[in-house]
Protein backbone atom coordinates (compact mmCIF):
# COMPACT_ATOMS: atom_id res chain seq x y z
CA UNK A 1 0.00 0.00 0.00
CA UNK A 2 1.14 3.86 -0.21
CA UNK A 3 1.03 3.75 3.34
CA UNK A 4 3.35 1.04 3.72
CA UNK A 5 5.74 2.67 1.27
CA UNK A 6 5.88 5.90 2.57
CA UNK A 7 6.48 4.52 6.18
CA UNK A 8 9.38 2.42 4.77
CA UNK A 9 10.83 5.01 2.77
CA UNK A 10 10.32 7.53 5.77
CA UNK A 11 12.53 4.77 7.80
CA UNK A 12 14.71 3.84 5.34
CA UNK A 13 15.69 7.08 3.36
CA UNK A 14 19.12 6.11 2.38
CA UNK A 15 18.45 2.19 1.24
CA UNK A 16 20.86 -0.71 1.81
CA UNK A 17 20.75 -4.31 3.48
CA UNK A 18 22.22 -4.45 7.08
CA UNK A 19 25.51 -6.67 6.22
CA UNK A 20 25.28 -10.38 6.32
CA UNK A 21 27.16 -12.38 9.06
CA UNK A 22 26.88 -12.90 12.78
CA UNK A 23 24.84 -10.13 14.38
CA UNK A 24 26.84 -7.85 17.45
CA UNK A 25 25.70 -8.42 20.58
CA UNK A 26 23.34 -4.97 20.72
CA UNK A 27 24.65 -1.89 22.40
CA UNK A 28 24.52 -3.00 25.57
CA UNK A 29 23.83 -0.57 28.94
CA UNK A 30 21.79 2.69 28.46
CA UNK A 31 24.02 5.56 27.36
CA UNK A 32 22.06 7.93 28.32
CA UNK A 33 19.90 8.59 31.88
CA UNK A 34 16.99 9.21 28.53
CA UNK A 35 17.01 5.58 27.13
CA UNK A 36 16.34 4.40 30.80
CA UNK A 37 12.58 6.65 30.71
CA UNK A 38 11.96 5.24 27.48
CA UNK A 39 12.23 1.71 29.45
CA UNK A 40 10.02 3.12 31.86
CA UNK A 41 7.14 3.69 30.09
CA UNK A 42 8.07 0.83 28.03
CA UNK A 43 8.03 -1.38 31.13
CA UNK A 44 4.34 0.33 32.37
CA UNK A 45 2.21 -0.49 29.01
CA UNK A 46 4.19 -3.22 26.76
CA UNK A 47 4.08 -6.49 28.48
CA UNK A 48 1.24 -5.78 29.74
CA UNK A 49 -0.36 -5.54 26.15
CA UNK A 50 1.38 -8.89 25.32
CA UNK A 51 -0.39 -10.32 28.27
CA UNK A 52 -3.47 -9.41 27.51
CA UNK A 53 -3.12 -10.15 23.55
CA UNK A 54 -2.66 -13.71 24.80
CA UNK A 55 -5.42 -13.49 26.63
CA UNK A 56 -8.07 -11.84 24.31
CA UNK A 57 -6.46 -11.80 20.73
CA UNK A 58 -7.32 -14.58 18.34
CA UNK A 59 -4.06 -15.33 15.95
CA UNK A 60 -4.26 -12.21 13.57
CA UNK A 61 -4.07 -9.86 16.45
CA UNK A 62 -1.08 -12.36 18.29
CA UNK A 63 0.80 -11.92 15.22
CA UNK A 64 0.64 -8.40 14.72
CA UNK A 65 1.64 -7.85 18.82
CA UNK A 66 4.45 -9.59 18.13
CA UNK A 67 5.59 -7.60 15.10
CA UNK A 68 4.90 -4.60 17.38
CA UNK A 69 6.57 -5.97 20.63
CA UNK A 70 9.85 -6.11 17.67
CA UNK A 71 9.61 -3.17 16.57
CA UNK A 72 9.40 -0.91 20.23
CA UNK A 73 12.52 -3.22 20.97
CA UNK A 74 14.38 -2.51 17.90
CA UNK A 75 13.79 1.51 18.17
CA UNK A 76 15.14 0.47 21.94
CA UNK A 77 18.31 0.05 20.13
CA UNK A 78 18.46 2.41 18.15
CA UNK A 79 18.25 5.28 20.50
CA UNK A 80 20.67 3.29 22.51
CA UNK A 81 22.80 3.79 19.74
CA UNK A 82 22.51 7.28 19.13
CA UNK A 83 23.08 8.48 22.99
CA UNK A 84 26.38 6.73 22.36
CA UNK A 85 26.91 7.33 18.81
CA UNK A 86 28.05 10.96 16.46
CA UNK A 87 25.08 11.32 13.92
CA UNK A 88 26.20 9.06 11.10
CA UNK A 89 25.67 9.17 7.16
CA UNK A 90 22.33 8.33 6.10
CA UNK A 91 23.44 5.79 4.34
CA UNK A 92 24.51 4.37 7.65
CA UNK A 93 21.23 5.58 9.68
CA UNK A 94 19.08 3.61 7.03
CA UNK A 95 20.44 0.09 7.86
CA UNK A 96 20.24 1.01 11.11
CA UNK A 97 16.60 1.72 11.11
CA UNK A 98 16.18 -1.50 9.16
CA UNK A 99 15.21 -4.12 11.52
CA UNK A 100 12.24 -1.03 12.90
CA UNK A 101 11.71 -0.24 9.17
CA UNK A 102 11.02 -4.73 9.10
CA UNK A 103 8.94 -4.86 11.80
CA UNK A 104 7.07 -1.75 11.21
CA UNK A 105 5.67 -3.14 7.93
CA UNK A 106 5.17 -6.55 9.25
CA UNK A 107 2.28 -5.11 11.56
CA UNK A 108 0.74 -2.83 8.84
CA UNK A 109 0.94 -6.05 6.83
CA UNK A 110 -0.91 -8.25 9.05
CA UNK A 111 -3.77 -5.18 9.48
CA UNK A 112 -3.99 -4.58 5.12
CA UNK A 113 -4.44 -8.41 4.56
CA UNK A 114 -7.14 -9.08 7.09
CA UNK A 115 -9.66 -7.02 6.37
CA UNK A 116 -12.76 -7.82 7.77
CA UNK A 117 -10.97 -9.65 10.67
CA UNK A 118 -13.05 -9.96 13.76
CA UNK A 119 -10.43 -7.74 15.86
CA UNK A 120 -10.04 -5.30 12.87
CA UNK A 121 -10.60 -2.61 15.61
CA UNK A 122 -7.60 -3.76 17.47
CA UNK A 123 -5.50 -4.84 14.45
CA UNK A 124 -6.23 -0.64 13.08
CA UNK A 125 -4.93 0.77 16.38
CA UNK A 126 -1.65 -0.64 16.16
CA UNK A 127 -1.19 0.05 12.51
CA UNK A 128 -2.15 3.72 12.61
CA UNK A 129 -0.09 4.45 15.22
CA UNK A 130 2.80 2.18 14.53
CA UNK A 131 4.21 4.55 12.07
CA UNK A 132 4.86 6.94 14.29
CA UNK A 133 8.27 5.17 15.34
CA UNK A 134 9.62 7.22 11.90
CA UNK A 135 9.99 10.47 14.18
CA UNK A 136 13.44 9.99 14.37
CA UNK A 137 13.76 11.05 11.70
CA UNK A 138 12.00 13.91 11.92
CA UNK A 139 12.81 17.66 12.77
CA UNK A 140 12.13 20.19 13.75
CA UNK A 141 8.38 18.62 15.34
CA UNK A 142 9.29 15.00 15.87
CA UNK A 143 6.40 15.39 18.75
CA UNK A 144 3.66 16.73 16.57
CA UNK A 145 4.53 14.16 14.23
CA UNK A 146 3.89 11.06 16.54
CA UNK A 147 1.00 12.85 17.75
CA UNK A 148 -0.78 12.63 14.71
CA UNK A 149 -0.61 8.91 14.16
CA UNK A 150 -1.39 8.75 18.04
CA UNK A 151 -4.67 10.43 16.62
CA UNK A 152 -5.25 8.00 13.88
CA UNK A 153 -4.84 4.74 16.22
CA UNK A 154 -7.17 6.26 19.10
CA UNK A 155 -10.04 6.66 15.78
CA UNK A 156 -10.02 3.29 16.58
CA UNK A 157 -9.48 2.12 19.77
CA UNK A 158 -11.98 5.06 21.35
CA UNK A 159 -14.60 2.35 19.61
CA UNK A 160 -13.16 -0.03 21.80
CA UNK A 161 -13.78 1.87 24.58
CA UNK A 162 -17.35 2.43 23.78
CA UNK A 163 -18.07 -0.96 22.93
CA UNK A 164 -16.63 -3.22 26.15
CA UNK A 165 -16.34 0.13 28.98
CA UNK A 166 -18.19 -1.32 31.90
CA UNK A 167 -18.66 -4.71 30.21
CA UNK A 168 -15.06 -6.54 29.63
CA UNK A 169 -12.08 -5.16 31.85
CA UNK A 170 -9.16 -6.81 30.13
CA UNK A 171 -10.01 -4.97 26.56
CA UNK A 172 -10.37 -1.55 28.31
CA UNK A 173 -6.94 -2.61 29.64
CA UNK A 174 -5.84 -3.10 26.56
CA UNK A 175 -6.66 -0.33 25.17
CA UNK A 176 -4.89 1.87 28.39
CA UNK A 177 -1.75 0.08 27.77
CA UNK A 178 -1.86 0.96 24.11
CA UNK A 179 -2.57 4.67 24.64
CA UNK A 180 0.13 4.71 27.66
CA UNK A 181 2.25 3.61 25.34
CA UNK A 182 2.26 6.12 22.85
CA UNK A 183 1.19 8.91 25.50
CA UNK A 184 4.47 8.45 26.91
CA UNK A 185 6.66 8.18 23.78
CA UNK A 186 5.04 12.13 22.67
CA UNK A 187 5.91 12.94 26.30
CA UNK A 188 9.37 11.58 25.88
CA UNK A 189 10.26 13.19 22.84
CA UNK A 190 8.94 16.64 23.87
CA UNK A 191 11.01 16.68 26.97
CA UNK A 192 14.37 15.11 25.36
CA UNK A 193 13.78 15.21 21.83
CA UNK A 194 11.90 18.07 20.98
CA UNK A 195 13.02 19.74 17.76
CA UNK A 196 15.13 16.29 16.47
CA UNK A 197 16.48 13.47 18.04
CA UNK A 198 19.25 13.94 19.62
CA UNK A 199 22.49 11.85 19.07
CA UNK A 200 26.00 12.22 21.05
CA UNK A 201 28.43 14.77 19.97
CA UNK A 202 31.87 13.43 19.86
CA UNK A 203 30.37 10.13 20.73
CA UNK A 204 31.02 7.08 18.92
CA UNK A 205 31.11 5.78 15.33
CA UNK A 206 27.72 4.18 14.87
CA UNK A 207 28.17 2.06 12.20
CA UNK A 208 29.51 -0.05 14.23
CA UNK A 209 26.40 -1.47 15.32
CA UNK A 210 24.76 -2.52 12.57
CA UNK A 211 23.28 -5.70 12.49
CA UNK A 212 23.40 -5.23 16.22
CA UNK A 213 20.70 -7.94 18.05
CA UNK A 214 18.41 -5.60 20.37
CA UNK A 215 19.27 -4.67 23.65
CA UNK A 216 16.17 -5.44 25.84
CA UNK A 217 14.18 -2.83 27.44
CA UNK A 218 15.16 -2.72 31.11
CA UNK A 219 12.96 -4.86 33.01
CA UNK A 220 11.19 -3.80 36.35
CA UNK A 221 12.60 -4.52 39.50
CA UNK A 222 10.72 -7.73 41.07
CA UNK A 223 8.27 -6.44 44.08
CA UNK A 224 10.55 -9.24 46.27
CA UNK A 225 13.88 -7.23 45.44
CA UNK A 226 16.65 -7.63 43.33
CA UNK A 227 16.35 -10.24 41.20
CA UNK A 228 19.45 -13.53 41.93
CA UNK A 229 22.58 -13.29 40.84
CA UNK A 230 23.04 -15.47 37.68
CA UNK A 231 24.04 -19.02 38.17
CA UNK A 232 27.54 -20.52 36.92
CA UNK A 233 28.27 -20.84 33.19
Amino acid sequence: TNRLESVEKQLQSGGGAAPAGGAAAGSGAAGAAWVEEYDSFYGENIPKLVELTNKIGNAELKSQVASFEAALKAHREFLNVASKCAKPSDEVLAKLLQPTSEAVGAAIATRDSNRGNALWNHLSAISEAVPGLGWVTVSPTPGPFVNEFKGNSEFYSNKLLREFKGKDEDQVQWVNCLKGFWTGLVNFIKKVHTTGLVWKNGGEDASKYIGAAPSAPAAAAPAGGAAPPPGPP
